[in-house]
């Protein structure tokens, strides 16, 4: 299974944990471990409570994929002849970036964290595949820390993979991620290939031409152009995504329609958690609200507009973009109030994300022969990925803020120290979580978690859809804002 957000994979096993070769002088206080692959020279990194475990950082996992090995699969390194320094988070994948922050072709590598005693001890392994829309973001430590998961016994694993373009795993957990959505996967995404031509200056009318003009285009002209795609603001958000790739003989990352695998039961059927947040992207209506010229051109060109912002097909019926404006918005214009704000907000966030998500969990929970967990992360606490321009405070959990209580993102957060306040025990709460998931297969509590003592969250099931509501008491309520997704189910309707 797929996500176009975050996917986080478990899998229970040992694990032995790159740029240079390591110098003498690393090797003397460093942790160093041995594996198939070679020997790799780590850090001393220290958990949020204090333990202290190795972190091997910046593996190369693959050949770098520049001149010839662009827009080829990736070639796997099998083996380092030399000790590898693994003391240092490689760069990111090329994307949009401040300056002086560290991005790169060579890109493709593999940070993994571990307990520090050396015990034989078989350990969940939580592989975590970061967010950012496929051209976003990465899995360096700043963006995806170890700090709090590792106060765990468990063995966490961040990737890097390469932005603009299953496995045998025991559990995953969708986090603000679906590969379902209102529509099926595109074929292919030849539009975005003919701008990215026009941005990057290539031919248009030739695919060849266009491929190899585009080859000897430097990576930054690749990732500054990013913006040009852009047509209404910062819309559409949603810009690579996976495609279902037909047979021409090569290895295929998405051979068929997602709905189509989940309801044949094509698919790797393991124990699933799926969720969202209460706003996901509730924040872009202030964008537009505040903005006055995008303000007027979404109310004057509502049938272009709309499916450009809510990822709908270019050529959507008016009927159709009619009943979601009067479902969200009524029938006034839209203007910079709360109303509006609130409308526009939940428009935003249901069509990029809330409704796919709740089309998977529909889905799984009627197809998957394990257990589907469903949640809303409601809790507002004193971080969050939006905040109101005016009293600089959150307003409602947007996405990525469930993140925040999982990670360390230092690019953004300072640390949550372990102070008695409500931000340090949802650190707590949503480790122990991922932890009972990653070791048990239940993210409800065997006895080794007391954060979550009285927890009892349901799985879901297609006559009761329990779900479980993240905040400062958990509560197991039904049906996720069922009322509004509705109209989503009934003018994209699918076979459950």
């Amino acid at each position: 299974m797929l996500s176009a957000s975050v996917w986080v994979c478990v899998a229970c096993a040992v694990v032995n944990a790159a740029r240079a070769h390591a110098s003498t002088d690393v090797i003397q206080d460093a942790p160093v471990t041995h594996s198939v692959s070679g020997q790799f020279v780590g850090s001393w990194m220290t958990s949020r409570r204090g333990r202290r475990f190795q972190a091997y950082r910046g593996i190369r996992y693959a050949e770098p994929p520049v001149g010839e090995l662009r827009f080829q699969p990736p070639k796997p390194i099998l083996h380092y002849d030399k000790i590898v320094d693994a003391s240092e988070d490689g760069p990111s994948c090329p994307r949009p970036a401040s300056p002086g922050y560290p991005v790169d072709e060579d890109c493709l590598t593999i940070n993994v964290y571990t307990p520090a005693n050396n015990s034989s001890k078989r350990l969940p392994v939580i592989f975590y595949i970061h967010p950012g829309g496929f051209y976003s973001m990465s899995g360096r430590s700043n963006l995806a820390g170890p700090h709090y998961l590792m106060d765990r016994d468990v063995v966490l694993v961040t990737i890097n993979y390469r932005l603009g373009s299953l496995g045998l795993f025991h559990r995953a957990i969708s986090v603000s991620g679906s590969p379902t959505s209102k529509l099926p996967s595109p074929p292919d995404r030849v539009d975005l290939a003919i701008k990215q031509a026009r941005v990057s200056h290539c031919p248009e009318d030739n695919s060849t031409a266009l491929f190899h003009c585009l080859k000897t285009k430097s990576w930054k002209e690749i990732a500054g152009s990013m913006l040009g795609f852009f047509e209404f603001g910062y819309d559409p958000l949603s810009l690579w995504r996976p495609v279902v790739e037909p047979d021409f003989g090569q290895e295929r990352f998405l051979v068929e329609e997602p709905m189509v695998s989940i309801r044949e039961g094509r698919m790797h059927s393991v124990p699933f958690i799926i969720s969202q947040t209460t706003g996901e992207f509730f924040w872009k209506a202030f964008y537009v609200l505040n903005n006055q010229t995008l303000l007027n051109t979404m109310n004057a060109e509502w049938n272009r507009i709309a499916p450009i912002s809510f990822i709908l097909p270019r050529n959507e019926s008016s009927d159709r973009l009619a009943t979601l404006r009067k479902a969200y918005l009524g029938d006034g214009r839209l203007e910079n109030s709360t109303a509006s704000a609130d409308g526009l907000g939940k428009l935003y966030g249901d069509s990029i994300t809330g409704f796919p998500v709740h089309r998977m969990a529909n889905l799984m929970c009627r197809h998957s022969k394990h257990p589907v967990f469903y949640s809303e992360f409601a809790y507002l606490g004193n971080r969050s990925h939006y905040k109101d321009p005016v009293s600089k405070k959150p307003v409602r959990t947007a996405h990525h803020d469930d993140l925040i209580y999982l990670f360390t993102l230092s690019y953004r957060f300072p640390p949550i120290d372990v102070a008695e306040t409500e931000d340090s025990k949802m650190v707590d709460k949503m480790t122990a979580l991922w932890y009972n998931f990653a070791r048990y297969g239940d993210p409800n509590p065997r006895g080794d978690t007391p954060e979550l003592a009285s927890l009892s969250w349901p799985a879901m099931t297609p006559a009761h859809r329990h779900y479980l509501r993240v905040d400062k008491e958990f509560a197991v309520k039904q049906n996720l804002f069922e009322h509004r997704f509705a109209v989503w189910d009934h003018l994209y309707p699918i076979q459950y």
